[in-house]
């Protein structure tokens, strides 16, 4: 009998097909709403239609709980402070996968500021979510929360089908899966996603705004100096994120939240996680990220 984790993997495994082919298509529209309605189309709707037919609850599966102000507030404080760190790992990356960057996002100056917030920060916000700490982390609901947020976020890193946004979108994956985990509220997920791409907006489409230009000047690596501050700054992320996780927790666990969301040890499931669906779509994760590094050299010669 195939288990519960088997049965999101697969799920998993079709929609990244889905998407792949849907993005196939979108090359024969013009850029605009078209493209970035997409994202529903391929992504929110087989979502919502997996639980539709899998007979599941709309609100226990996506988690379509309340979240108190406090547990608001902190998932913004959070969404700030885990920046640096952040910022580091996607500095590296940039590094080891040169020219990707500009190839993966594209010019999102000539767009809206509200276009861009729609389509760069709102639509993976609720599209995403619903899908990864929606369907994916109720289908790991049986297992222990270290396993299942580890291949959450690992999960939501070979979504983006490039090493360069694996690099963060996997821790950015696991911080996301612990707060749903602790809220029990998909919402915050939801509200830490859209501020964090949203974030990444206002650096592009306001680059002499305070926050653009603070950004600008304290995550330079053009000396050792700026080096060793970045490294500096992201440890200090790490254990403020940290701080403030374990301050959600406790909002969480004295509002009598997160404890509806527990999984007795007793009642941990065993099943194998790295089936043949799995390993099928980190191999489809491999090649699409050969495709567009060699696409980022092509274009980094031209």
């Amino acid at each position: 009998m195939r288990g519960k984790v088997y049965e999101t993997n697969l799920f998993f495994l079709l929609v990244i097909i889905i998407t792949i082919i849907g993005s196939l298509i979108l090359e024969f529209f013009p850029e605009g709403m078209v493209q970035e309605l997409f994202q529903y189309v391929c992504i929110l709707i087989p979502a919502l239609l997996y639980v539709y037919f899998k007979r599941r609850s709309f609100k226990e599966t996506l988690k379509l709980n309340s979240i108190s102000i406090k547990n608001i507030i902190l998932v913004v404080f959070l969404t700030f402070a885990i920046q640096p760190f952040i910022v580091l790992v996607g500095t590296v990356a940039d590094i080891i996968f040169k020219n990707q960057c500009e190839l993966l996002f594209g010019d999102l100056e000539s767009y809206s500021i509200w276009f861009a917030l729609f389509g760069t920060a709102l639509t993976p916000a609720i599209c995403e979510e619903v899908l990864l700490r929606g369907v994916i982390l109720d289908g790991y609901r049986g297992m222990s929360i270290k396993k299942a947020v580890i291949m959450n976020g690992f999960l939501f890193g070979i979504f983006h089908m490039n090493l360069f946004q694996f690099s963060y979108t996997f821790f950015i994956g696991i911080i996301l899966a612990l707060i749903v985990y602790y809220t029990n509220s998909i919402y915050a997920s939801i509200i830490m996603h859209f501020l964090n791409n949203a974030l990444s907006v206002v650096v592009t489409k306001f680059p002499n705004s305070f926050y653009a230009r603070l950004e600008d000047n304290l995550y330079r690596t053009e000396t050792i100096t700026q080096v060793v501050l970045m490294v500096v700054l992201a440890l200090i992320s790490i254990i403020v994120s940290y701080l403030i996780i374990k301050a959600i927790a406790r909002t969480s666990k004295n509002e009598g939240v997160y404890t509806r969301y527990v999984v007795s040890n007793d009642l941990i499931v065993k099943e194998k996680v790295f089936n043949w669906p799995l390993v099928v779509s980190f191999i489809i994760f491999l090649l699409m990220s050969l495709l567009i590094a060699v696409a980022a050299s092509l274009n980094g010669l031209m």
